[in-house]
């Protein structure tokens, strides 16, 4: 729609050469165009129109770069972390997993890094990673040892 505002404003400018430019003002007075500049274009055009017809036309598709394939001990891991519960700190193992740029982490579940059955747990998982299984079913793993 602006752009049509534009053509038929370009277009009144070029119907009537003779007569003196006049444009509103906010307030209501005319304003005329200087005219005894020496670097005064030959037609009145609006910006947008200059940079229209100045614009290389340049294809809207980027070209695509190859993807590089990221190694998979990098998309998924074990990890220790910890939760602070008064002045103590209880630490306990997770598996952690990219979709995306999102980090997934599912709790492994058996107490804390010290206790027997999460160790085990544990070495399940790094050996589920290990053996190139994918998140999910590492993740199904982890949910049927509860």
């Amino acid at each position: 729609m602006v752009d049509e505002l534009i053509r038929l404003r370009v277009e009144q400018v070029d119907n009537n050469p003779t007569a003196p430019e006049q444009f509103p003002h906010r307030c209501g007075f005319f304003v005329r165009e200087q005219t005894d500049t020496v670097d005064a274009p030959e037609h009145n055009y609006y910006v947008r129109e200059q940079v229209k017809s100045a614009t290389p036309v340049t294809p809207c598709v980027r070209e695509q770069k190859p993807v590089i394939q990221v190694a998979p001990e990098h998309t998924h891991w074990v990890e220790e972390y910890w939760v602070q519960r008064g002045a103590k700190k209880h630490k306990y193992f997770r598996y952690c997993w990219m979709e995306g740029r999102k980090i997934r982490r599912c709790h492994i579940g058996g107490g804390n890094v010290k206790s027997a059955l999460v160790q085990q747990r544990k070495a399940a998982v790094e050996f589920a990673l290990a053996d190139g299984q994918t998140p999910s079913e590492i993740e199904k793993l982890i949910h049927s040892s509860r």
